[in-house]
């Protein structure tokens, strides 16, 4: 556990046991869904959920993060900063006592200058997700085409499937294309894995579908799972050949409702997939489905929602300590932690991405920020208003 408490480990962890919860019925801060009560009443037995509600996750899934954790860099030396985002630079008189009371050691050139190099990359990916992408549109399609190529590029050779399908919404009928990127050393399908999910479609609006760029829905988290990809890729490859991890990344479609959030206008990629794994017998390897949503706010604050998950989220709990101990956290929040386990919201009836898949028995780690971030579907929602700051503390 000592060596997987290292910053660069925070997101690798994260998106191995994390996900983005969304309050409500995804959409609506006023309606509360029983989404997650009805499926966990469906939830499967397996070591991962109903028989294995301990304080440490199953066996399978501590191997599979163990296998991340050998394959990831034992990222900064004690004593180093975070770099801040290419166009926010710190101060030097910025050094030193912060607002959480830990005193900032000054920077290691090195691993500041790592670290640049990939707020460099995440702050560019941003940049090309950030733009209107309403499903079945040529923007839409052309955000699909880059997260494609930016995959393309890993050293770990993924596979690659656009899974599309037509379906009726209230706007008429809409192409949704889920795109799923695999990696599988062992080339065996019916291996665990873990799913690292975001969807890359932004909210439809008549008035304003032109200006509305969704960036930390979802863009932010689409560009923070292709940066983890860089991070971990070396470290992957050269690990042991039955140490690498089988994992999926999905990039779901149709996760906005075109008009109000209902059980047919909403999810229309995640429902489809979840289905067609469902019949092609894809589901039951699924050892633990990590959804990211709404990050790149200022403050967030995550709480457990999946009772078979809530180790997971302990974990990182605890990593956040750790960081915060080698004062390796740089955004300003005083004393409020992004992880906090004292208070749950399982059964709160949040609905995002995840729901078809829980409702098949499919393991769920999910993290959104409680409450929404202040321009949670508002035209405000674009680069200028993301926490550069608090969002490379969740990269790194």
């Amino acid at each position: 556990l000592t060596k997987m408490l290292q910053p660069r480990l925070w997101i690798c962890l994260a998106l191995l046991a994390f996900a983005s919860l969304r309050l409500t019925n995804g959409h609506s801060s006023s309606e509360l869904r029983t989404g997650d009560v009805r499926a966990a009443a469906r939830v499967r037995e397996s070591p991962l959920s109903l028989s294995r509600l301990s304080m440490y996750p199953s066996s399978k899934v501590q191997a599979m993060v163990r296998s991340f954790a050998r394959a990831t860099p034992h990222a900064l030396p004690t004593g180093s900063i975070h770099a801040p985002w290419p166009d926010s630079r710190i101060a030097q008189s910025d050094l030193g006592d912060s607002d959480d009371g830990h005193v900032h050691a000054e920077p290691d050139s090195s691993a500041e200058e790592h670290l640049t190099e990939s707020a460099d990359r995440l702050w560019a990916h941003c940049r090309a997700l950030s733009v209107v992408r309403v499903p079945d549109t040529a923007p839409h399609a052309a955000v699909r085409s880059y997260l494609r190529m930016a995959l393309e590029k890993s050293s770990l050779s993924f596979e690659f499937e656009e899974r599309s399908h037509t379906a009726l919404t209230p706007l008429g009928e809409r192409r949704f294309t889920n795109l799923v990127a695999t990696y599988d050393p062992s080339n065996v399908a019916s291996r665990s894995r873990l799913v690292l999910a975001a969807h890359y479609d932004s909210k439809y609006f008549e008035d304003s579908d032109e200006t509305y760029v969704g960036a930390t829905d979802s863009s932010v988290p689409c560009a923070l799972l292709l940066e983890v990809i860089t991070l971990l890729e070396d470290r992957i490859l050269t690990a042991k050949p039955l140490e690498r991890p089988a994992l999926q990344i999905l990039f779901l479609d149709g996760e906005e409702a075109f008009e109000k959030w209902s059980d047919t206008d909403s999810l229309y990629g995640a429902r489809q997939l979840a289905q067609e794994w469902e019949t092609e017998n894809q589901l039951n390897g699924i050892e633990l489905l990590v959804l990211l949503d709404l990050l790149g706010a200022e403050k967030p604050m995550f709480f457990p929602t999946h009772a078979s998950t809530v180790p997971f989220f302990q974990w990182l709990v605890e990593i956040e300590k750790s960081l915060l101990e080698q004062h390796l956290l740089r955004a300003k929040r005083g004393t409020v932690p992004y992880f906090t386990s004292t208070r749950r919201l399982i059964g709160a009836g949040i609905e995002d991405d995840h729901v078809p898949f829980q409702l098949r028995g499919v393991p769920i780690l999910h993290l959104i920020p409680v409450p929404f971030p202040p321009q949670w579907h508002k035209v405000t929602d674009d680069l200028e208003h993301v926490d550069r700051m608090a969002t490379m503390d969740l990269l790194n």
